[in-house]
C-alpha cells in the first residue's frame, strides 16, 4: 500500500499514525476530544498527493479527505511545518 495517515496536534507538538483499516484509517489511541489536523501522503504512478484536513476526535468522527497532487519538495515544507 502507497499511502500512509497520521494525525498532528499543535498545541503539544505531537502525531499519531492512523491504521488502515476496511473503513479507512483510524488510532484507539487519540486523545478524546481535542482538535487535530489528518495528513495523508500517497504515491500513485509515480505522482505525489497529500490531503490535509483538521477534525475534532471523537468514538463517531468520520472525515473526507481530498488529495491534491505536489512535487516532493512542496510536501516536504509542508510537512516541516507541523
Amino acid at each position: 500500500q502507497n499511502t500512509v495517515a497520521y494525525m498532528f496536534f499543535d498545541d503539544d507538538k505531537t502525531s499519531f499514525k492512523l491504521e488502515e483499516t476496511e473503513e479507512g484509517f483510524c488510532n484507539n489511541h487519540l486523545p478524546s476530544n481535542k482538535v487535530g489536523k489528518v495528513i495523508i501522503l500517497s504515491e500513485q504512478n509515480g505522482k505525489y498527493l497529500i490531503g490535509e484536513n483538521s477534525l475534532r476526535v471523537s468514538n463517531e468522527a468520520t472525515l473526507t479527505m481530498v488529495t491534491k497532487e505536489m512535487t516532493l519538495e512542496e510536501i516536504k515544507k509542508i510537512l516541516a511545518t507541523l
